[in-house]
C-alpha cells in the first residue's frame, strides 16, 4: 500500500502552487469555452485572476483535468493547508508571459501517463468508498491486498493513460507578488476537449524522472566500458593506461594509445551495454578505469545523463575527477568540452 499512498499524497499537493500556478480557458460550459486555443496569455492571466479571488474549486479545475480536479478537491483538505491558503488571496501583478518551447511528443506521453498515476489511487479510494488515507491504512491485511490488486490493474500499462494531451508547450511567466518578483516556468497543455490547462509542478517530476534514467543509462555505458577494458587487458593483454577520450562519434575520440584496438574494444563494451548505439555519449578513461562518461538519446529526446550521475569532469591534482553540477544542466556537447580540455 505504500506505492497508493505516495501516489495519493503526491496528488494533494502536486502542482498547487502559484510559483507554480497553471490555468486555462474560461470556467464556462459555451461551445466557444470548449474551442481550442493558442491564447496562452489569457490562460494564464484567467488562472491569476483565480488565484486572486481565492477559489480553491476553480484552481483545481483550471489545472487538472475534470475528473481529477473533482477527485483533489474531495479528498484535499485545502481549507487546513496552510501553504496553499498562503498562495491564495494575494496581490499577484503579471510582468511578462512568453512562450519558450513546444513540449516534445514523447514528454507529453509520459505526462498524461503521470496524470493517470495520480489519478488512480484516487479512483480506488472512491470505489471503496474510503473518505480519506487514514481509513485507507486502516484496513485489514485482505482488503488491503484486494486494494493492491485494484491498483496494478489499473495501472498495469506504463504506457496508458485515460487522458488525451495532443498539445503541451512552456511558457514563462515573470509576475509580481506583494511586491516580490518572481518567475514561473509553466506547462501549459491540452486535453481533450475540455480545453486548456497549465501545472508548473508535475511536468518538473517528469523532467526529474527522464534525468534520473539517463543518469542510469549513463552508469551503465561507464561500467560497460569499464569492464570492456578489463577484457581487452586481460584477453588481449592490450595496453590501456594512459588518460584519454573514447565517443560514439570515433573522430571524436582523445589522446587513444596507438596500439588500443577501439573496435575491439567497442565490442567488449557492447556485451555489457548492448543499447550503447541508441545514444550519442563520450567516456574518460584514466589508466583503465572509466572515471566520467556522459549521453543523450540520439533522438534528443531525453535529457543528457552522466556517471556519476549529476556531475561534471574536473581536475583533481594530475587526476581527472567530478563533482556536483549543482543542478544546472549541460548539453553534451559542453560536457565534452570540458572533458577534452583535461586530458590535454
Amino acid at each position: 500500500m505504500k506505492k497508493i499512498t505516495s501516489l495519493t499524497l503526491a496528488a494533494l499537493t502536486a502542482g498547487i502552487a502559484l510559483g507554480g500556478c497553471g490555468l486555462t480557458k474560461d470556467d464556462d460550459d459555451s461551445s466557444s469555452d470548449k474551442e481550442k486555443s493558442s491564447d496562452y496569455k489569457d490562460i494564464i492571466e484567467n488562472y491569476i485572476d483565480t488565484v486572486d479571488n481565492g477559489d480553491i474549486e476553480k484552481a483545481l479545475k483550471l489545472m487538472y483535468p475534470d475528473d481529477l480536479a473533482k477527485m483533489l478537491e474531495k479528498y484535499g483538505d485545502f481549507d487546513t493547508n496552510e501553504e496553499f491558503q498562503e498562495l491564495m488571496n494575494k496581490d499577484i501583478e503579471v510582468l511578462e508571459i512568453k512562450k519558450e518551447n513546444d513540449f516534445p511528443d514523447e514528454s507529453i506521453k509520459q505526462f498524461s501517463t503521470y496524470l493517470g498515476q495520480v489519478k488512480y489511487p484516487l479512483d480506488i479510494l472512491e470505489e471503496y468508498g474510503l473518505s480519506n488515507l487514514d481509513e485507507l491504512n486502516s484496513l485489514n491485511d485482505e482488503k488491503r491486498e484486494e486494494i493492491q490488486k485494484k491498483y496494478k490493474e489499473l495501472n498495469k500499462d506504463d504506457s496508458t493513460s485515460p487522458y488525451d494531451i495532443d498539445e503541451a508547450y512552456l511558457v514563462y511567466v515573470k509576475y509580481k507578488v506583494d511586491d516580490d518578483e518572481k518567475y514561473a516556468e509553466m506547462l501549459v497543455y491540452h486535453v481533450g476537449d475540455e480545453g486548456w490547462k497549465v501545472d508548473e509542478s508535475m511536468w518538473k517530476y517528469i523532467n526529474k524522472s527522464k534525468k534520473t534514467s539517463s543518469n542510469s543509462w549513463a552508469s551503465a555505458l561507464g561500467k560497460g566500458y569499464a569492464s570492456a577494458l578489463c577484457d581487452i587487458e586481460n584477453r588481449d593483454a592490450a595496453d590501456v593506461s594512459g588518460t584519454y577520450i573514447i565517443c560514439s562519434d570515433s573522430s571524436k575520440n582523445v589522446n587513444v594509445p596507438d596500439d588500443l584496438d577501439i573496435d575491439k574494444l567497442d565490442e567488449y563494451a557492447e556485451n555489457y551495454f548492448d543499447k550503447k548505439d541508441d545514444f550519442d555519449y563520450f567516456v574518460v578513461i584514466e589508466d583503465g578505469c572509466t572515471v566520467f562518461s556522459a549521453l543523450n538519446s540520439k533522438d534528443k529526446e531525453g535529457k543528457v545523463g552522466t556517471f556519476p550521475a549529476n556531475s561534471i569532469p574536473v581536475k583533481e591534482d594530475d587526476h581527472i575527477s567530478t563533482e556536483s553540477s549543482d543542478d544546472k544542466e549541460y548539453s553534451l556537447d559542453e560536457l565534452y568540452d570540458m572533458a577534452v580540455e583535461l586530458v590535454k
